[in-house]
């Protein structure tokens, strides 16, 4: 299995929004990944999209990371999610002031 570090201590105040950088998946022999998240905080929160297209030319859309379609993540921990050819995660800051730190690993 491959992993690439998506975020590296990428820090996220309450008003900001940081895009990873897009990663290439292998999807040799299924469509499934795992993402792992680690979220520190002293105020904000930092909501996480996990998003993909088929295409370069292709809009970026939400990826769902749990069988109830829920397509934003908040909190650390892993999920199995369907993998798409071009993968990034975009992480939102809201609420208090401060800041989130966010590392975030894409397993394909």
């Amino acid at each position: 299995m491959r992993v690439t570090k998506l975020f590296d201590n990428v820090a996220v105040s309450n008003t900001g929004t940081t895009n990873s950088s897009v990663v290439r998946m292998r999807m040799q022999n299924d469509e499934d990944g795992i993402l792992q998240l680690q979220i520190t905080t002293t105020g904000p929160t930092a909501t996480l999209k996990v998003q993909g297209r088929i295409a370069s030319d292709a809009p970026w859309v939400d990826v769902a990371v749990n069988n109830a379609g829920d397509t934003e993540v908040a909190v650390s921990g892993y999920w199995l999610i369907p993998t798409f050819p071009e993968m990034r995660l975009t992480v939102t800051g809201s609420g208090t002031a401060g800041t989130a730190t966010v590392n975030a690993w894409i397993g394909d």
